[in-house]
């Protein structure tokens, strides 16, 4: 199908921080997590990790990190939810394709888009919360980044099967 060969053809989306690549390096798609496991202390979440997670850099406790849009497409929403603290979801196309792009752990009051306003790839989305605190609700400062196939606005952080992990992509394929 076309989602299939675009993924493998990695088509596509722009990076949402500088140097992302290095920034990988804990929780990667797919990664089963337990508080057992986990290569994050303490850890309160299960399941296979439906995105990736960039890190800071330890330089960057203090310091604003921005948060572009990795693909155009319109905000459809931008709200706390338990286990983010901020978190925006925004509608793109995939080839002919929708999908929903999931970004948390975001300071809520940095983002300024309104819902359905279009983003183009590369516009500010906001910046990161701060370091365990209510902005990141209580997690570490870091962005997690989740692609997800179009039917409605999916969140989820985490899920308990591989089959409802097989409705998510790998970012890092899309990602260039």
């Amino acid at each position: 199908d076309i989602i299939s060969q675009e993924v493998s053809t990695s088509l596509a989306f722009l990076f949402p921080l500088d140097r992302s690549k290095e920034r990988v390096t804990k929780k990667t798609f797919w990664l089963r997590i337990s508080p057992k496991n986990s290569p994050v202390s303490p850890e309160k979440f299960s399941g296979y990790h439906t995105g990736v997670d960039f890190e800071i850099f330890e330089w960057e406790e203090d310091t604003d990190i921005i948060i572009k849009a990795i693909c155009s497409g319109p905000l459809l929403m931008k709200k706390w939810a338990t286990g983010y603290s901020g978190v925006v979801a925004q509608k793109c196309e995939l080839g002919k394709e929708s999908v929903v792009v999931v970004y948390g752990h975001l300071k809520l009051a940095s983002v300024q888009t309104a819902i359905n306003t279009e983003l183009k790839a590369g516009d500010q989305l906001g910046v990161l919360g701060k370091w365990y605190s209510s902005e990141t609700d209580n997690e570490r400062k870091h962005l997690h980044l989740s692609i997800h196939k179009w039917a409605g606005i999916n969140i989820r952080g985490y899920v308990s099967t591989e089959w409802e992990l097989s409705q998510w992509f790998d970012p890092l394929k899309l990602l260039k």
